[in-house]
């Protein structure tokens, strides 16, 4: 769910509960390459990945560590892991990153002949909300009070839609719209009809004054990677907003360096959902060094690699995210005519510091 491209466009960016329930398989270790699933058998897809996670007994990532989005929003797929991927030259938008998303045999690609991006393939999403289940996701336990407490929330970058669903089942009575660009997301959102579900991004679709809250979860956020994209976004958000509106989002905190331990957090592997009785992998890690981005910030290019029975070999995803500091995100939110009503460090309401996780914030119009 990116932003300008919606959640769906990144690789893992979400972040769990660590007190998550045990589940089988446990993620692989980090430092064993995945193995490519060998059921052949149909198998829809994935998404998202969470932060920090917690190594069980000799290395095992459990259960409980689950990635934030977001994932890219993100996190990696996983696939068998190999050396060889250089760092990219110069800046790249997420729109460039997707272009060069592939498999082993080259570019997967639609009936159109147009290349396949990944949050757009319904196979990745199949196995996105086994990946990211509701119970381990730390920032949809925080929003959803403010979501049932608001009567119109639109949610950009709503990937899979589990954020709405569940404010529905909670007895949101209101208007709940979900926007993403990626179809594959989309059809698994649809599964509820009580939702307005849009395809498309902040360029292209306009509200004015329509919601209390807008959201951006699973660090969709930080997909917006270049000034412009950032500028477009912020501004169509604080139009979308009603008076008294708010707009809640998150960013990981740049001071801890957390994309040097993407590797170690981002490899999963959990049994197939479609049924086959194989195994899908992901896994994310940062790809060449962070460079300061133009405008400010830094950008981290991240590649993901998944293997599953849906697919005949690795499937790669490669994507960009830009890191700010508090300062650096007031910034920008005051040039919208937004300001900064509320932020904390974590999804625990914890203050924010250099030694926090996340930037959490609520912003309303100036």
């Amino acid at each position: 769910m990116s932003c300008t491209d919606s959640t769906s466009d990144g690789g893992p960016r979400i972040r769990c509960r660590r007190q998550g329930r045990e589940r089988t398989p446990l993620r692989q270790r980090a430092d064993e390459p995945p193995s490519p699933c060998r059921a052949a058998a149909r198998h829809p897809r994935a998404t998202g990945l969470p932060s920090r996670t917690k190594r069980g007994r000799d290395g095992e990532a459990t259960a409980a560590e689950r990635p934030l989005r977001a994932g890219t929003r993100q996190a990696g797929r996983n696939g068998v892991a190999r050396a060889g991927f250089g760092p990219q030259a110069g800046p790249v938008t997420n729109d460039q990153a997707r272009r060069r998303d592939g498999t082993d045999g080259g570019q997967e690609t639609s009936a159109a002949g147009e290349e396949l991006s990944l949050f757009a393939d319904p196979r990745y999403a199949a196995c996105y909300d086994a990946f990211f289940p509701w119970e381990d996701r730390e920032d949809f336990h925080f929003y959803l009070p403010r979501v049932t407490a608001a009567d119109a929330v639109l949610d950009v970058g709503c990937g899979t839609g589990m954020l709405l669903h569940h404010a529905r089942e909670a007895g949101h009575a209101g208007r709940l719209v979900g926007l993403d660009p990626a179809p594959g997301m989309l059809e698994r959102a649809r599964r509820r009809t009580d939702v307005e579900w849009v395809r498309g991004d902040l360029r292209s679709v306009a509200w004015r004054e329509e919601f209390d809250l807008v959201l951006m979860t699973g660090h969709a956020f930080q997909e917006l990677v270049t000034d412009a994209d950032l500028r477009a976004a912020l501004r169509a958000v604080s139009a979308a907003l009603a008076p008294g509106g708010s707009f809640a989002f998150e960013t990981r905190n740049p001071a801890l360096r957390g994309w040097e331990r993407w590797d170690f957090e981002y490899s999963l592997a959990v049994p197939d959902p479609e049924g086959s009785g194989g195994t899908v992998r992901m896994a994310m890690q940062a790809e060449g060094p962070a460079t300061p981005a133009p405008g400010g910030g830094t950008l981290v290019r991240a590649v993901t690699r998944l293997t599953g029975p849906a697919w005949p070999g690795l499937r790669t995803h490669r994507s960009a995210y830009r890191f700010l500091n508090a300062a650096e995100l007031r910034g920008f939110l005051a040039e919208a005519g937004l300001e900064v009503a509320e932020q904390y460090g974590d999804f625990d309401g914890s203050p924010p510091d250099d030694s926090a996780p996340e930037i959490v914030t609520v912003a309303r119009r100036a």
